[in-house]
């Protein structure tokens, strides 16, 4: 437990996230279709940590998420995987929108 919360101190700046953002960005560039894996962010982390994010927490920090869900999603399930959460929160997001101010429906209770 004491290692989670001296993690949580050592990255607590936005210099930080956006060091984790690269990497994870790395990671989508050398597998764009099936990404690390769900769950394997770590992994990838530890693979393509970049000299930055090993300055600000050290190189042994390793980070489990990416921080960014729409990186995260891209960097362990792959650039489909995004697309199709993308087509999917895009089209709650417009049956909400039309349930809301279409009259011939009733609201939809969420």
């Amino acid at each position: 437990m004491s290692n989670r919360i001296r993690s949580m101190t050592k990255l607590s700046g936005l210099k930080d996230r956006v060091e984790i953002w690269h990497t994870a960005i790395i990671g989508i560039n050398n597998q764009p279709l099936v990404g690390t894996g769900p769950g394997a962010f770590v992994f990838a982390y530890r693979l393509y940590q970049t000299d930055g994010a090993a300055k600000i927490a050290g190189r042994r920090f390793q980070s489990d998420v990416a921080h960014n869900i729409l990186l995260e999603i891209a960097a362990t399930m792959g650039l489909p995987a995004l697309l199709a959460y993308l087509v999917i929160m895009i089209g709650f997001f417009y049956y909400c929108y039309r349930s809301l101010y279409d009259n011939n429906m009733l609201v939809a209770l969420l």
